[in-house]
């Protein structure tokens, strides 16, 4: 916006500079009231043709102020305008003001162009720049799906080798297997199985615990960190938990889960 408005300290600039030499060099005829070629006009014709309409106007007006001023030697009054008015002592105030307005009118719309082209280029540039990061988002996903679809096809190809040992098992060697498979292939240290069971949650198989820390045999349902699995019927990790609104109920738990994964029935229910 200051920059915009450089204009006015300009033309500033440049009318006390013409007055000061007005002053020393035609002290006798101040305001240039009896040179043939007005030295005003060099404002009133370059500035409006730079800056556009409103420093026309105001180059144009201090111009004519000017003059006016130093035709009566202070500032009229309406009945001073008006006698001079009458003696076309108004006209090269007026014509200051309407060269003024009129080029600053043509520039402006000059300048008015180019800021509609500079808005264009810029939005067209914004465009280029989603149409860039949308191609690379895009490239991204491509590569991310490829990789997926060559995880899943690995991972079906491990599960069928799983489904193969657990042929002829029991139960509690497929649960025990189950483990194994988070151990050799998801890099899991240390995990349990555990049934629901009249309001308690058994353990049917174990991995990773060192001797003497066994993981609990049977554990109250109510007080288990593992009951939200039963309610959110998902995959829950201990972000999961730290997100929920009573999860300082299970603040003592926090460092025994990093995540637990629901088993479900034939019928859709978690067991």
């Amino acid at each position: 916006m200051m920059r915009k408005r450089s204009y006015i300290l300009e033309i500033v600039l440049v009318f006390v500079i013409l007055d000061v030499l007005n002053f020393c060099f035609l002290k006798n005829n101040m305001g240039f009231l009896s040179l043939r070629l007005h030295p005003y006009w060099l404002i009133v014709l370059f500035i409006p043709t730079r800056y556009g309409f409103a420093s026309g106007f105001i180059a144009g007006a201090i111009a004519a102020i000017h003059v006016i001023v130093f035709t009566f030697g202070h500032f009229p009054s309406r009945i001073d305008i008006e006698k001079i008015g009458e003696t076309n002592g108004l006209d090269l105030p007026i014509a200051f003001v309407i060269v003024g307005l009129f080029l600053g009118a043509v520039r402006q719309q000059y300048i008015d162009s180019e800021e509609q082209k500079t808005h264009d280029l810029e939005a067209a540039r914004k465009l280029l720049k989603d149409i860039q990061n949308t191609a690379q988002a895009s490239e991204t996903a491509r590569r991310l799906l490829e990789s997926r679809i060559v995880g899943e096809t690995t991972t079906v190809k491990t599960l069928y080798e799983a489904a193969k040992r657990f042929e002829n098992l029991d139960l509690q060697s497929i649960y025990k297997g189950c483990l194994n498979i988070l151990a050799e292939h998801l890099k899991v240290e240390k995990a349990s199985a555990y049934l629901k069971e009249e309001g308690y949650l058994v353990l049917q198989s174990s991995y990773g615990w060192p001797q003497g820390k066994a993981a609990s045999g049977k554990i109250l349902f109510e007080d288990s960190i593992m009951n939200i699995v039963f309610e959110e019927k998902e995959i829950v990790t201990v972000k999961d938990v730290l997100q929920k609104r009573n999860a300082q109920r299970y603040q003592a738990q926090y460092g025994e889960v990093l995540a637990m994964i629901p088993i479900f029935n034939r019928n859709n229910e978690v067991i």
